[in-house]
């Protein structure tokens, strides 16, 4: 794929802006520029591919970016540097490199070319390509794993987080292979997800798994004639916004709740909650957005890095890359040093916040850029960190020409890059340990199909 002349122009103009003196209204309209070439270059993939690269380009570009920007126009007037989920420096020092690192960033991940067409070959060939009985293994092996994760066995978390997903998987798998999309399968998928993040009050899986379904059967109406103009792409970009925003405004009641031990983790507290949600603010109140703007804002993180390092704590020159990818590969019984996931390391040595125990926070892929390498070394970390996300992608979609069914298990992989609290040792180790336990999945059904030993109705 071309980076386009567009993009050029944007790039080239955010340097210039750069040394010219910062004003926020010129950076606006640059922003506003590369995120309508973000929504365009969606538009134009869905019509045949998965949109990966524009879908995790958007989010950085508004976790890294927009969001702070969206939150200066709303409540500049009452903030101030070093508020809480704001910025921890001024935002000419923050801007500039942030928003040059998320133009690259999708730059990066276009200049892998990817056999993208197998997304809709995938689709049209699904019952010739997989067997009903796989996909039924999928299920039971993630209604297992469910069970298992309920136990909160710490050694097999990781294993138990990914399978227990390939229910939900499965479920939609069936969706798609009886070609009903309003059926009680695909209703079952999402029931079973809501239902575990109800029981963990982690809602950040659950998203991820509506936004891979919902792009997926927007992907298969594309291929059968639907058409997506501008009208209906603004339409569907607010109805997202609406629904983020009552998420949100969900998760922090819910979530206060059951973490203060007031109410149990259960489905009818969950849906007090968002009934709650819904009666507490409407949606026309600015005070109904500004908790997913928060939220969203990673800029409070990455640029509370910046008051420390270089000044109290020295660059680590890519240091903590490497020791992620050590790591990744390295367990824990060889590598009693290594790095806990979760980011209170990197949090506690490259910030001055204080975080409570049960509180989990990270500087994020940026922020670990910045502490490596500075302001104008962390974009170039975000350019090679595109590479790599399009060369994993160009490796699935390559794989499956042999073994369609790992596209049935992309949100696995696809959960780790949207994530926007993340850092790299998150990013390789669960592509490592995740590629692991799915090729392992894969090879055994295989192997099982040779044999003739599997036979499920």
């Amino acid at each position: 794929m071309n980076i386009s002349k567009v993009q050029i122009i944007i790039l080239l103009a955010s340097f210039l802006l750069t040394i010219i003196d910062f004003n926020l209204s010129y950076w606006l309209v640059l922003e506003f520029a590369f995120l309508i070439f973000l929504l365009a270059d969606f538009k134009k993939t869905i019509a045949i591919a998965f949109p990966t690269g524009s879908i995790i380009a958007i989010s950085f570009f508004v976790s890294n970016v927009f969001a702070l920007s969206i939150l200066q126009l709303l409540e500049g007037s009452n903030l101030t540097i070093g508020t809480s989920f704001y910025l921890m420096v001024p935002i000419a020092d923050y801007f500039p490199f942030a928003f040059i690192a998320a133009q690259l960033f999708f730059m990066g991940y276009q200049l892998v070319s990817k056999p993208q067409a197998q997304w809709l070959y995938f689709l049209h060939n699904l019952q010739h390509s997989l067997r009903l009985q796989d996909i039924n293994v999928l299920i039971v092996i993630g209604f297992a794993a469910s069970l298992l994760n309920l136990v909160h066995i710490a050694a097999i978390d990781q294993v138990t987080h990914v399978l227990s997903n390939f229910t939900t998987c499965g479920f939609f798998a069936i969706a798609l292979y009886k070609k009903s999309f309003t059926n009680k399968y695909l209703i079952l998928g999402i029931m079973l997800q809501l239902f575990i993040v109800v029981r963990s009050s982690m809602f950040g899986t659950f998203m991820v798994y509506l936004v891979f379904f919902a792009l997926m059967l927007m992907l298969l109406f594309r291929d059968k004639g639907f058409r997506l103009n501008w009208v209906a792409m603004l339409v569907l970009l607010f109805a997202g916004v609406v629904f983020l925003a009552f998420s949100q405004n969900t998760k922090t009641s819910y979530r206060e709740e059951v973490w203060a031990g007031s109410q149990d983790a259960s489905v009818n507290n969950f849906i007090s909650a968002a009934a709650e949600a819904s009666v507490a603010k409407t949606i026309t109140d600015k005070e109904y957005y500004l908790p997913i703007v928060y939220r969203l804002n990673q800029a409070w993180l990455v640029s509370s890095t910046m008051i420390k390092v270089p000044y109290a704590e020295p660059f680590a020159r890519g240091g903590t890359i490497v020791r992620s990818c050590i790591d990744a590969i390295v367990p824990r019984f060889l590598n009693p040093d290594k790095e806990k996931a979760g980011g209170k390391e990197k949090i506690k040595k490259y910030t001055y916040l204080n975080l409570t125990s049960s509180t989990s926070m990270n500087i994020g892929l940026l922020g670990e850029g910045y502490v490596n390498f500075g302001k104008w070394g962390a974009p170039i970390v975000i350019f090679l960190y595109g590479l790599l996300i399009g060369f994993l992608e160009k490796k699935i979609l390559v794989y499956s020409f042999k073994k369609p069914l790992i596209l049935l298990l992309f949100p696995v992989f696809f959960e780790l890059v949207l994530t926007s609290e993340t850092d790299f040792l998150i990013i390789i180790n669960g592509m490592v340990k995740n590629s692991i336990i799915v090729l392992v999945v894969l090879y055994l059904l295989q192997d099982a199909r040779g044999k003739n030993k599997l036979q499920f109705s």
